[in-house]
This record gives C-alpha cells, structure tokens and sequence, in this order.
C-alpha cells in the first residue's frame, strides 16, 4: 500500500468512529432538578453523579466557554445519561420541563391528589394536608 492510501484509510477509519460517537443514541433518561442558586460547579458534580456528563471538571470548562454557566436556568430535567454536550448546553439554558398535569372542573382535592401522585408530582397525603391546613378545599380550580 502506498502512504496515500494509508493516510485515506487511516482517515475514513477516524470518520467512522467520530460518526459512530457522535450518532449514538443517548444512555437511559434521568431526572435532575437544578434548584436556583445552584452553581455551575454543583451542577456539574451533580450532573456528573446522575451519569449525565462523564467529568464535571470538562462540564465547567465547556460552561464558562459558551457561556452557559450564567445562563443555567432552574427546573427539573429529563436528560439523558452521557448526552453531546450542545444538546446539554441547550437543554440547560432553556429551562426544565417541568410537569402538566390536567385537573378537570368538579374533581375533589382528593382526586387531584391522586391525580398528582399519579403524575410523580407529589405524594397525595402531603397534597391532602397542604389543602387542609391552607383551606383551600373549594378552591383549587
């Protein structure tokens, strides 16, 4: 073999394994609630202990780079285990997903309990209990 044509294969060799990297398809979904105030660091450690990033030191690194560690906005997250990193950055500085729960008219603090719980939103005894010390049996629609 010539030396052009194992620079060619040696090439299309490192394509194929940066397609085959970059296309993967993600790791199994987690949830990760930011709380405002958070730092990019304790971010970082948290996304790391989630699987999410693979270091928190790069995460930081790649955050103060874009940008991002200004623009990480609170909620909780549905993110996938070992995600590119401009998909994490996107999905950071967009704000979380957060929860929607439909209540139709005429349901009973009870069923929006476990209309809730149901949702993952809240445990329904603790709903019970906010509505009876709050009074709000009545006014919750």
């Amino acid at each position: 073999m010539t030396g052009i044509r194992i620079l060619a294969l040696t090439a299309g060799l490192a394509l194929l394994a940066a397609a085959a990297w970059l296309f993967q398809p993600g790791g199994e979904i987690v949830e990760v609630a930011i709380l405002a105030g958070q730092t990019a660091g304790q971010t970082a450690v948290q996304l790391q202990g989630k699987g999410v990033v693979r270091d928190a030191l790069w995460f930081r690194v790649g955050a103060r780079v874009t940008g991002l560690e200004r623009r990480i906005r609170p909620g909780t997250y549905r993110l996938r285990r070992h995600m590119l990193p401009w998909r994490l950055y996107a999905a950071l500085s967009s704000g979380g997903a957060g929860f929607k729960v439909a209540v139709p008219e005429g349901f009973s603090a009870r069923q929006i309990a476990e209309r809730l719980e149901s949702a993952g939103i809240c445990r329904a005894e603790d709903f019970l209990r906010h509505v009876a010390a709050q009074r709000l049996e009545g006014y919750l629609f």
